[in-house]
């Protein structure tokens, strides 16, 4: 039988059960069908304690994740036993989305050290430099299929160029585009053997500006394959907080141009959620005063 794709959709009630995640056991993510706790309807967000017993009637699916951050789905009907549930997530196999949905409960508590070893560890835009930033840091990991965001400071352009240099200042190649982002697989480029790229952003039509330089770094071979199983795993969920995880995955291995595209994805939702991670995110970055 085929699997059930996991289609979360969150709800406002995610940042009030993060506060107080002592008091709870499981928390839902994803809910399909119908779905009781002791006998009354649970929804998208509803907290469970300890001590009670979950019923899945014919063709309905639950997604939870534990305190801890690890997640489980029950995809077949029956009643199920919270306290039975915990020893499983006590026992089970750590699997990519448990790493990865801790990572996201521990944002969503206001974990500061979370969210400064992200900052630590990628740098952030200077936004005394430069007219136009990217959605990226300073400079980010990239897969070879890269989409380019980014804003300008003050003004609105109609129009930019996009230069990109090779470490030594040569130009490779340039890109006119009418909007704020640009998709390009890097082998246009012509790096070559060459892993790391340069590029500017630089607006049309206006003169003495003066771009900022940026860097991109193509993962290696071994790196991709390395990140293959978790990407098979995450990108192959639907939903808002599947967009939500992936982002974090990505922002985890330092692809920070696959992080912003997660988040916008996820924003155009209409999660508050996601506009919330979002916003923290481009903080991480230096976007957001």
């Amino acid at each position: 039988m085929k699997i059930l794709k996991l289609t979360f959709t969150l709800l406002l009630s995610l940042i009030y059960f993060v506060a107080t995640a002592q008091d709870y056991s499981f928390m839902i993510l994803g809910k399909k069908g119908d779905v009781t706790f002791d006998g009354k309807k649970v929804f998208v967000g509803s907290k469970l304690k300890l001590k009670g017993n979950l019923e899945l009637k014919e063709n309905s699916y639950l997604g939870l994740v534990h305190n801890s951050g690890r997640t489980i789905e029950l995809k077949n009907s029956g009643k199920f036993s919270i306290s039975d549930l915990t020893k499983k997530i006590d026992t089970k196999q750590k699997s990519v989305t448990d790493k990865y949905a801790a990572l996201l409960l521990s944002e969503l508590t206001g974990s500061k050290s979370n969210v400064n070893s992200k900052k630590a560890k990628y740098g952030s835009v200077s936004r005394g430099i430069g007219e136009v930033h990217p959605l990226a840091g300073k400079r980010t990991r990239v897969l070879s299929d890269v989409v380019l965001r980014w804003e300008a400071k003050e003004n609105s352009y109609d129009a930019y160029k996009v230069i990109f240099r090779s470490t030594k200042r040569k130009v490779l190649l340039e890109k006119e585009v009418s909007a704020n982002s640009l998709t390009i697989n890097l082998d246009e480029v012509g790096l070559g053997k060459e892993r790391n790229v340069l590029y500017e952003i630089v607006p049309l039509g206006v003169d003495g500006v003066k771009p900022e330089t940026f860097m991109l770094t193509r993962l290696s071979s071994k790196e991709h394959e390395q990140l293959e199983e978790e990407l098979s795993v995450i990108e192959g969920q639907d939903g808002e907080m599947a967009l939500l995880l992936q982002a974090q995955m990505y922002e985890e291995h330092g692809l920070l141009c696959n992080a912003t595209e997660s988040y916008v994805k996820a924003v155009s939702e209409g999660g508050e959620i996601a506009e919330q991670l979002y916003k923290n995110y481009r903080g991480r970055l230096g976007l957001e005063k």
